[in-house]
């Protein structure tokens, strides 16, 4: 299982402005093997890795920024489009916001990523399940076939419920923090169950073969959910992961065991599920909180933690095999 950091761990670094290529270097020197490229802020061109996407030559950078990390053995395994709720009538900007989901889209291909992570969306003035599932699919046909083009695939990530100003006070614009603000109204939002996400990506596998799902284990906290029971209901539709930890009370994105995650299960959840990906960090608040002089350290330490938990998967496969065997033994 190979040790994957996002680069938006690393998006404040330099003032924001370091490459792909630096923050792939750093990552190395800390001992991670691969790279998830995160292009969740090409629509507010922040920092030096969100503004690529909106270059003239983008598509030439990305071919030697490929070729760059595959001579640094720090190859891209993973990616993140940009998020928005496609689905709220109060959105702005639609068509500027999906040229940047394909843009990364066409982006990960070039870089060689198997899989490029997504958000569902949820219509909250017709919020049903069998309307926002309906609509889901819509969505996610033609950038399936986007991706299918560039010989990659979307992996669709769980959420958790929201909170919402009341209808009609100011849109439908999606917080995820009610405590500074106690006039916001909780309200469901589609994916947080991972039945429906099963749903979604079952329906479009009967056309896409390249979609998947993505596990994020903070969203599921935050939800509230029995992570080894969604584990099992989804199986082999995760294809990627987002290991992060929280105390359910806010979606913190922070390094494992800082959270009520039960890491050692979902881990042992993971081998007997099939689970064959690699482990990504999005533990991004937990790098974004500290000075940079403690960065080095910081992402040392996240290594560790991985290679624990990579162990208990190993672990948990031993075991796996051992039993097997000894079940053919008594067999013969």
């Amino acid at each position: 299982m190979r040790i994957v950091q996002t680069t938006g761990a690393l998006k404040g670094w330099k003032a924001g402005e370091a490459s792909i290529e630096e923050m792939a270097g750093k990552l190395r020197d800390a001992g991670y093997r691969g790279v998830d490229i995160s292009f969740t802020g090409a629509v507010q061109k922040k920092d030096a890795v969100s503004r690529i996407l909106s270059l003239p030559d983008w598509r030439d950078r990305m071919k030697e920024t490929g070729e760059n990390l595959l001579k640094m053995d720090m190859p891209a395994v993973q990616s993140h489009a940009p998020f928005f709720n496609m689905l709220s009538p109060d959105l702005e900007g639609l068509d500027e916001r999906m040229e940047m989901v394909n843009r990364s889209v066409e982006a990960s291909g070039i870089l060689g990523i198997p899989w490029v992570v997504m958000h569902p969306g949820t219509d909250y003035g017709d919020n049903c399940f069998r309307v926002n599932l309906k609509k889901n699919i819509e969505f996610f046909k033609p950038v399936l076939e986007t991706a299918a083009s560039f010989h990659t695939g979307i992996a669709i990530e769980n959420l958790f419920d929201t909170f919402h100003y009341p209808q009609g006070v100011a849109g439908s614009s999606e917080k995820t923090d009610r405590r500074g603000n106690h006039r916001l109204i909780p309200m469901r939002r589609f994916g947080a169950n991972p039945e429906e996400l099963m749903e979604l990506a079952d329906a479009l596998s009967s056309e896409f073969p390249n979609v998947g799902i993505c596990w994020d284990f903070g969203h599921a906290n935050e939800a509230g959910l029995d992570h080894v029971k969604a584990l099992k209901l989804l199986g082999r539709r995760i294809k990627v992961l987002h290991v992060n930890d929280n105390l359910t009370v806010y979606d913190d994105h922070m390094t494992p065991f800082a959270g009520s995650v039960p890491w050692e299960q979902v881990f042992v959840c993971l081998k007997q599920i099939g689970y064959e990906g690699n482990f990504t960090y999005e533990n991004i608040k937990f790098y974004s909180r500290l000075p940079e002089g403690l960065l080095d350290a910081a992402l040392r330490y996240g290594r560790e933690v991985a290679e624990y938990l990579v162990g208990v998967y190993e672990m948990a496969e031993r075991e796996q095999q051992e039993t097997s065997l000894s079940d053919s033994f008594l067999q013969e």
